[in-house]
C-alpha cells in the first residue's frame, strides 16, 4: 500500500477539523443568563420554580437519586440513549458478537459514556425527570470561600438530554449560579472575581465491543478541547458480513471552569454520533446476497516495519475493518511516528458535521428539543382526577418514545435503548442487562399496539424493521428445513437468530402478521400494504404452510413449539400459536383480495383445519396438547387469555370467562406486568357493568403498574421484587431495567381495555369505561384511516370529534351509536353519546 503524506486520513481529518475551528473558539459553549433569575438554593422541599411542573405531574421530583442503579432514569431519542450515572451510551442498530459461551450470540455495542460529568465538592439537593421535555435535571450546591472569613453559596443545575430533532446529539449542560458571591467595594456596587469550579469527567471503562482510535484537539484560547473517536465493532454480527463503524465527537470538559462571581452562566458539552448505518439499509444475511467491504483510505502499510494489532486481534482480523488497530505506536522505516489512522472518513465527517451544527445552533438546542417533545406529546392519553395514574401513563409513554423514532427503523428492545450490553441472567452489572438490546415479540405484541393510535409512524417503523429482515427470516427458515420466513426470536441488526439454542417460539412470525393486520385496519394504507405489509404476510404464510403437519384425522398440527408461557419449552399444538397461525393465514388471504392479487387456496384450506385445543365439556381452551385442566404448574405469563386480545379470536362470554378464570389462578406472582393488562382487557370484554367484574378488572389494573413501576422516576422493571423467575423451579434473577414491554402492556390495558378501542376490518370501535378514582380521560389524535380523532369521556358521556389537524379527506367519517343513530364527525362540534354506549366510527358509504 502506498503511503500518503502526511499519513493515512490525518490530512482529510485536519481539513475537517479546521472547518469546526471556524465556528467557535469554545469547546464548552458559554451563554449568559440574567442575574435577575438565580437558581433557587436548597430548602428541603421542591424548588419553587419546579412546583408547578411537579403538581401537574410532568416533573418527577426527588431530593435523593436512587441507590439502586436499575432505578436510574434514562434520556434518549431512539437513536442514542444513556441511563443517568451509567458508564455506557448505546446507539440503536450497533451490535457486536460475544463469546460462544455467553447466553446470546451478540449484544448491543457499549460506547463509553461521554456525558457523565460531575462537579467537584458539590452536594446534590434536588433531581427531576421532565417527562414532558425529555430532560433530566440535577441541582447541587457548595459553600465557596470567597475571601478570608467569608463564604458564599454556589448553586448548580445540570441537564442531560438526547436531542429530539438532531438525533445525533447527546448533550449535558451546567448552569453555574454565583449571584450570591460578590465583593463589596466602596468605589463600586460590586466587584467581580474569578471562581474556579472543578469538574470530573467520568467516561467509564473502554468498550469491549468497539476498539476506538482517538484524537484530541485543543482550540486557541479554549479552556477545554474536543475529542474525535472512531472505530468498528470488533467482529461483524455474522461471519462474512461487515463490521459497523461508529464515530463520535465530544467536548472534553476542562479540569475546571473559570466563572465570574455575581453571575449566572451556562456551559454546554455536546457529543455528536455517526454510524455506517446512517445512510444505508441494514445488511442482508449471508448467503442471501454478497456485501461490499468498507472502502477505506490507504493506511501506508508498506512503509511500516511491522503492524501492532489490538488485543486478541490478528493482523487479518484487523485489516478486515480497513487497517490495523494500534496496541502500540506505529513507526516508519526512518523511525518517525505515524499519525493514527482514521479510516472510514465518511462517518468521521458526518460526526464532525453534526458536532459543528450543534455548536452553531448552541443557543437554540434546548428550545428546539423542548418544542419537539411538546409537539410529540400533543397526542396521547390525559388522565384527570388520579394524579398517580396520570404520572404512570405519562412516564410509560416517555420510556417508549425515548427508545424509538420514525426515521431510524431499528425497532425496540425490552429494556429500551439505555441498556443491552448483556443479560440479567448472565452478567451482574445492571447496565449490562436489557436482553442484549435484541428485538423480541415484545416489539410487535406489546409496544407497537400501544403506539399505534397516537404515534402511527413509530408503530409502522417497528413493522418496517421486520419487512427489512425478510431475507434473514428466510435464511432462518431454511436452516430449520422450512420455507417462507421464520423470524428470529432474538433479532439484532441483520435479523439472524441471536439465541444460542435452537428456538421454537414460532408464534413470533404469526405475531408479526397480527401487527400488520392491526396497522392496516388502523390506517387503511393500501400503498404500504402492497409494498411492505403483504410481502411480510405472504412470506409468513408460506412458513406456516411448510410448518404444519397433517394428522390422520384430517387436522393440521403445529408440533414442537414454545408457547408464550415460556416455562414450557416444547409443546404440540399450543393454542395461542395455532390460533395466531390461523389468523395469519386468513389475513394474508384477505389482504390478497384487497390488493387484487392471487395467493394459493391452500392458505385458507389449512387455516380451516389447524387444530385448536378446546374442552367442549368445560367450555375452555387448553394451553397445548396433553396439558390437563387439573395441572397446577404455574404459568410465566398470559397465554390462552391472549386469544381474546390481541388476537380478537371469536368466542362467547362463557369461554372468555372460563379461559380467564382458569389462567389467572395459575399465573406466577413474579411474572411480567403485561399479564395483568391482558386480564383487564378480558374482564372488561366480559362485562362493563357488573360490579364484581369491574372490581376484578380494577385489581388487575392497579397490580399491572403498582408492582412494577418504581419511584421517584417511575422506572419500569420487568418483575416485582425480588426479581424474575426464569424457570418453573428457578431462582429469582434481577429484572430487566427500563422495561418498556411492561409499559406497553399497561398502556394497552387503558387504550384497548378501559377505552374499549378496537381496530376492526371496517370500523373503529369505542366502548369507554372509567378506571376507579378517575374523573375523565382524553385520548388525543387517535389515528384512524387518514383522520385524527379526539375522544373525551367521563362517568356520564363520551364525546368524539375530528382533530383540527385532520386532512380534508377525513370529513367522510361518521359515528353510529348504540341506538343506531348516525352522526357526522367534524372538527367543529363533538358528537356526544352516553357512557357504556358502543360507538362505531366508519367511513360514510359512497
Amino acid at each position: 500500500m502506498k503511503h500518503h503524506k502526511p499519513g493515512c486520513a490525518a490530512l482529510l481529518l485536519a481539513i475537517l477539523l479546521v472547518g469546526v475551528l471556524s465556528v467557535t473558539a469554545c469547546g464548552a459553549v458559554h451563554t449568559q443568563r440574567s442575574r435577575a433569575s438565580p437558581i433557587p438554593g436548597p430548602t428541603g422541599t421542591v424548588p419553587v420554580d419546579w412546583k408547578a411542573g411537579v403538581a401537574d405531574g410532568w416533573l418527577l421530583y426527588s431530593a435523593l437519586e436512587p441507590a439502586r442503579p436499575e432505578l436510574e432514569p434514562s434520556v434518549g431519542n431512539g437513536f442514542v440513549s444513556t441511563a443517568i450515572n451509567s458508564s455506557a451510551v448505546y446507539v440503536a442498530g450497533v451490535f457486536n458478537p460475544i463469546a460462544p459461551s455467553a447466553l446470546s450470540r451478540s449484544r448491543r455495542s457499549r460506547v463509553p459514556t461521554t456525558v457523565r460529568i460531575e462537579i467537584e465538592s458539590a452536594d446534590p439537593f434536588a433531581s427531576a425527570l421532565d417527562i414532558q421535555h425529555g430532560i433530566f435535571y440535577r441541582r447541587s450546591f457548595q459553600e465557596y470561600s470567597l475571601i478570608a472569613n467569608r463564604s458564599c453559596m454556589i448553586v448548580y443545575e445540570q441537564r442531560w438530554y438526547a436531542h429530539r430533532v438532531h438525533k445525533e446529539l447527546l448533550i449535558t449542560e451546567i448552569d453555574v449560579d454565583t449571584s450570591r458571591c460578590y465583593i463589596e467595594d466602596h468605589a463600586a456596587d460590586t466587584t467581580s472575581t474569578t471562581i474556579r469550579v472543578g469538574l470530573v469527567d467520568r467516561t467509564g471503562e473502554p468498550s469491549a465491543d468497539i476498539v476506538f482510535q482517538q484524537q484530541q484537539q485543543k482550540r486557541n484560547g479554549d479552556i477545554g478541547s474536543y475529542e474525535l473517536s472512531y472505530g468498528t465493532t470488533i467482529y461483524p454480527e455474522e461471519p462474512g458480513a461487515i463490521s459497523v463503524a461508529l464515530a463520535y465527537v465530544r467536548d472534553v470538559p476542562p479540569k475546571a471552569l473559570q466563572v465570574q462571581s455575581g453571575d449566572v452562566s451556562t456551559h454546554r458539552f455536546i457529543t455528536a454520533f455517526a454510524t455506517s448505518l446512517d445512510d444505508s439499509p441494514p445488511p442482508p444475511p449471508l448467503p442471501a446476497m454478497p456485501m461490499e467491504p468498507i472502502k477505506v483510505p490507504d493506511c501506508g502499510a508498506s512503509d511500516l516495519v511491522r503492524i501492532e494489532c489490538g488485543p486478541n486481534l490478528t493482523e487479518t482480523q484487523c485489516k478486515h475493518g480497513g487497517c490495523c488497530y494500534d496496541a502500540k505506536i506505529r513507526y516508519t522505516k526512518d523511525g518517525k511516528a505515524l499519525p493514527k489512522c482514521f479510516f472510514g472518513v465518511k462517518i468521521v465527517s458526518q460526526a464532525l458535521a453534526s458536532y459543528k451544527q450543534g455548536l452553531a445552533d448552541a443557543d437554540s438546542l434546548l428550545p428546539t428539543h423542548i418544542k419537539a417533545w411538546e409537539s410529540l406529546l400533543e397526542a396521547g392519553i390525559t388522565i384527570e382526577g388520579n394524579n398517580e395514574l396520570r404520572a404512570v401513563v405519562r412516564s410509560s409513554y416517555y420510556a417508549i418514545l425515548s427508545a424509538i423514532r420514525d426515521d431510524w427503523p431499528y425497532s425496540v428492545s425490552p429494556g429500551g435503548l439505555s441498556s443491552g450490553g448483556g443479560n440479567a441472567t448472565g452478567y451482574p452489572g445492571q447496565e449490562e442487562q436489557g436482553y442484549f438490546g435484541h428485538t423480541f415479540w415484545d416489539a410487535d405484541v406489546w409496544v407497537m399496539p400501544a403506539l399505534l393510535p397516537f404515534y402511527v409512524n413509530s408503530a409502522q417503523s417497528i413493522i418496517n424493521y421486520r419487512y427489512q429482515r425478510i431475507p434473514a427470516a428466510e435464511v432462518v427458515a431454511m436452516l430449520y428445513d422450512f420455507k417462507g420466513a421464520k423470524f428470529a426470536w432474538e433479532s439484532a441488526l441483520i435479523g439472524m437468530e441471536e439465541c444460542i439454542v435452537p428456538n421454537v417460539e414460532d408464534h413470533l412470525s404469526a405475531d408479526i402478521s397480527i401487527a400488520v393486520r392491526q396497522y392496516f385496519r388502523a390506517t387503511g394504507d393500501k400503498d404500504w400494504l402492497k409494498a411492505k405489509g403483504f410481502p411480510l404476510l405472504k412470506s409468513i404464510a408460506d412458513f406456516w404452510v411448510s410448518r404444519v403437519v397433517l394428522d390422520s384425522n384430517g387436522e393440521y398440527s403445529i408440533n414442537d413449539v414454545q408457547p408464550p408461557n415460556e416455562y414450557i419449552e416444547h409443546a404440540n399444538n399450543s393454542v395461542f400459536t395455532n390460533v395466531a397461525a390461523i389468523l395469519a393465514l386468513e389475513f394474508t388471504y384477505e389482504a390478497a383480495q384487497i390488493l387484487k392479487v392471487s395467493v394459493p387456496d391452500k392458505y385458507m384450506d389449512i387455516a380451516k383445519k389447524i387444530k385448536v385445543p378446546f374442552d367442549s365439556k368445560l367450555q375452555m381452551h387448553i394451553e397445548y396438547d396433553g396439558r390437563a385442566v387439573s395441572d397446577k404448574d404455574p404459568l410465566k405469563q398470559a397465554d390462552v387469555t391472549l386469544l381474546n386480545y390481541p388476537l380478537q379470536y371469536a368466542m362467547n362470554n362463557t369461554v372468555r370467562r372460563n379461559d380467564l378464570t382458569h389462567e389467572q389462578a395459575l399465573i406466577s406472582p413474579l411474572g411480567p406486568a403485561m399479564t395483568h393488562g391482558i386480564f383487564v382487557i378480558d374482564y372488561l370484554d366480559i362485562d362493563r357493568k357488573d360490579a364484581a367484574i369491574l372490581k376484578n378488572a380494577s385489581e388487575s389494573f392497579v397490580a399491572g403498574y403498582s408492582l412494577y413501576v418504581h419511584k421517584p422516576f417511575y422506572v419500569w422493571l420487568e418483575c416485582p421484587d425480588p426479581g424474575c423467575v426464569v424457570a418453573v423451579n428457578g431462582t429469582a434473577v434481577p429484572p430487566c431495567p427500563n422495561f418498556i414491554t411492561g409499559a406497553g402492556g399497561f398502556l394497552q390495558s387503558l387504550v384497548y381495555g378501559y377505552a374499549g378501542l378496537r381496530y376492526n376490518a371496517d370500523s373503529l370501535t369505542l366502548l369507554p369505561t372509567l378506571p376507579d378514582n378517575t374523573t375523565s380521560i382524553t385520548l388525543s389524535r387517535i389515528a384512524y384511516q387518514s383522520a385524527l380523532i379526539d375522544v373525551r369521556y367521563d362517568a356520564k358521556q363520551v364525546q368524539a370529534m375530528l382533530n383540527k389537524d385532520s386532512p380534508k379527506d377525513a370529513s367522510d367519517l361518521e359515528l353510529r351509536d348504540c341506538a343506531g343513530r348516525t352522526h357526522k364527525l367534524t372538527d367543529k362540534t363533538p358528537v356526544t353519546v352516553p357512557i357504556n354506549c358502543i360507538a362505531n366510527i366508519t367511513k360514510k358509504a359512497q
